[in-house]
């Protein structure tokens, strides 16, 4: 019988990076040990998950001192900042080190950038990557129509996307590059039902019958009215909630930042989500979008690093198994933040959970309430000749900054960490101060206008 127990301190630093606080660092990595001036980080290609309940003390025994390290170490990053105050804590530093700050602000939508999430493959449909842009188009349409929680036919929501995709094309086909946004897709969808002038028809005669834009869009157009309706009112009921906001519809009309420089120089990318419902939509899309721009013009700054604070709460990045172990050969390392497992397997389905559960070589434990979380961690740690290394009762009591550490090829890990608050990275404090964000002007493509030419 093979039993477990605690990997001593002695051989955990063997396989972490020991780094002065007070000093620049080669690289990043999740403080998993600490001593004196002195932290230990796991600083590999390693992706990581880390669970704690609200109130478990994951900002500050995690990712706080994790963001600090990317500093320190010139990394680029993107972070799910709820509440924006990760920004506030290291926008000074960022801004002495001269980092391109990118700020989408989906909480009050009164600072930051503009971000047009159609911008991305308008570029690579008119530069040669026609086949990338569509895929990008496909998975836009995934988050906008997709619902984790419909119990209704997928029919609706599958062809109301590939509905949307065509549209998409067809905008990028004849509109300006400046009405190219959600609201003129929505816009065209109301506009070629309007008054029954036959706008559909005339649409998809003008099409060559091979083209993608013709196949995207005949699933809808060419159906029964009774069928197309349904459609149509699937599709107007999505993308609603991004088109009838006037302060969204303007942050997204256009982008203010490229995404074909974010892997060339350092950037910090703050996403402020707030209780938005639709931001951890835009999240997906804004990290979707981005695994492709560092796949296609490469990360030729250090390391990339993604850090998804309640990653159980957004909309499920499409393909994310092989999207995460593909991660590393273009030098993007991902830290995974949830609240406990069970809301994991209900974003990604249990036929996933263990799929996804393998793309993290660190599981990282600080507290739970949810009993089958509980369960799996005791499990996953073992059993010594006497029961459970640690049982459902010890990980529910667990310390303040006290940590259960899973990692591959090593036996369990109990550590306690130093919060944030107790390290003096001598960081700059003051704020970032960043601009208003201005109000843009919406332009629509107008069908009528064009067909009359």
């Amino acid at each position: 019988m093979f039993y477990s127990k605690w990997t001593s301190e002695k051989d955990l630093k063997k396989y972490l990076t020991e780094v002065e606080i007070g000093f620049e660092m080669q690289k990043s990595g999740i403080q998993m040990l600490s001593e004196g001036n002195k932290i230990y980080i796991k600083d590999d290609e390693s992706h990581s998950l880390v669970i704690g309940s609200a109130g478990s003390g994951k900002t500050q025994a995690v990712v706080l001192p994790l963001v600090r390290t990317i500093i320190k170490s010139n990394e680029s990053f993107l972070i799910n900042d709820v509440k924006g105050e990760i920004m506030n804590k290291v926008g000074g530093e960022l801004k002495k080190r001269g980092y391109n700050i990118i700020v989408l602000d989906y909480a009050n939508l009164k600072i930051g950038n503009h971000y047009n999430v159609l911008d991305f493959p308008y570029y690579l449909y008119n530069n040669d990557e026609k086949d990338k842009a569509i895929e990008i188009l496909e998975n836009i349409a995934y988050y906008i129509m997709h619902d984790i929680d419909s119990t209704s036919d997928p029919f609706w929501e599958k062809t109301a996307g590939d509905y949307f995709v065509g549209l998409a094309l067809y905008l990028f086909d004849n509109a300006k590059s400046e009405e190219i946004n959600l609201n003129s897709i929505f816009n065209l969808s109301n506009d070629i039902f309007k008054d029954e002038k036959g706008y559909d028809k005339l649409i998809m005669n003008s099409l060559d019958k091979s083209s993608s834009t013709y196949q995207f869009l005949s699933g809808t157009l060419f159906s029964p009215k009774e069928t197309s309706g349904g459609i149509i009112a699937t599709f107007s009921q999505k993308i609603k909630g991004f088109v009838t906001r006037e302060k969204l519809s303007s942050m997204m009309a256009t982008s203010d930042f490229d995404f074909k420089n974010i892997g060339n120089e350092k950037t910090a990318i703050f996403v402020i989500t707030g209780t938005a419902n639709y931001a951890n939509d835009l999240v997906s899309i804004l990290v979707d979008e981005l695994f492709y721009s560092l796949d296609l013009f490469k990360n030729k700054n250090n390391r990339f690093n993604l850090i998804l604070d309640e990653f159980d709460s957004m909309k499920p990045i499409k393909d994310f198994y092989n999207r995460i172990n593909y991660a590393r050969g273009n030098n993007i390392k991902i830290t995974a933040l949830i609240k406990d497992l069970t809301n994991l397997n209900i974003v990604y389905g249990t036929n996933y959970k263990d799929l996804i559960r393998m793309c993290f070589n660190n599981i990282i434990y600080l507290l739970a309430n949810d009993l089958y979380t509980l369960e799996e961690i005791s499990k996953l740690c073992g059993d010594t000749e006497k029961g459970p290394l640690i049982s459902i009762q010890e990980l529910k009591t667990l310390d303040n900054f006290e940590e259960v550490i899973l990692m591959t090829r090593m036996y369990p890990v109990r550590t306690k960490v130093l919060p944030d608050y107790k390290i003096n990275w001598n960081f700059d404090n003051s704020e970032l101060g960043f601009n208003n964000l201005e109000k843009n002007q919406i332009n629509l493509f107008d069908i009528e206008k064009f067909l009359k030419k």
